[in-house]
C-alpha cells in the first residue's frame, strides 16, 4: 500500500512540474518577445533617439551624463524622451493593430 501510495504521490508531482514549467517557459517566452519588440521599437526611433533612449532607458545613464555626452541641455533630453514616448507608443498601436487584425482573420 505504502508503495502505491509513493507511485501517486510521484505522478501527482510530476504533473504539477510539469505545469509549472511549461508556465514558466511560456512566461519566459512572452517576456523574450516584449523585450526583443521593445528593442526593435527603439532602433526604429528617428534621429538620435535610440542612442539617446538606449543609453537613459537600457543602460542606466543619468540625465546629466546624457546631457554632457550627447551636448544637449537636460530640457532637450526632456524633449527627446517625450518625442521618443510618442513615437514608442505609435509603434505599439501598430503591434497591437497587426495582432489584432491576425487574431481576427
Amino acid at each position: 500500500r505504502t508503495g502505491k501510495t509513493a507511485v501517486y504521490y510521484r505522478k501527482v508531482a510530476e504533473s504539477m512540474n510539469d505545469d509549472w514549467y511549461d508556465y514558466t517557459f511560456r512566461k519566459y517566452q512572452y517576456v523574450k518577445e516584449e523585450i526583443e519588440f521593445f528593442e526593435y521599437a527603439v532602433s526604429r526611433l528617428s534621429g538620435r533617439l535610440p542612442e539617446v533612449i538606449q543609453d537613459m532607458v537600457v543602460n542606466g545613464m543619468q540625465w546629466k551624463e546624457a546631457a554632457a555626452k550627447y551636448a544637449v541641455s537636460e530640457a532637450m533630453l526632456t524633449k527627446y524622451r517625450k518625442k521618443a514616448l510618442s513615437e514608442l507608443a505609435a509603434l505599439y498601436e501598430g503591434r497591437a493593430k497587426h495582432t489584432e487584425d491576425y487574431l481576427l482573420s
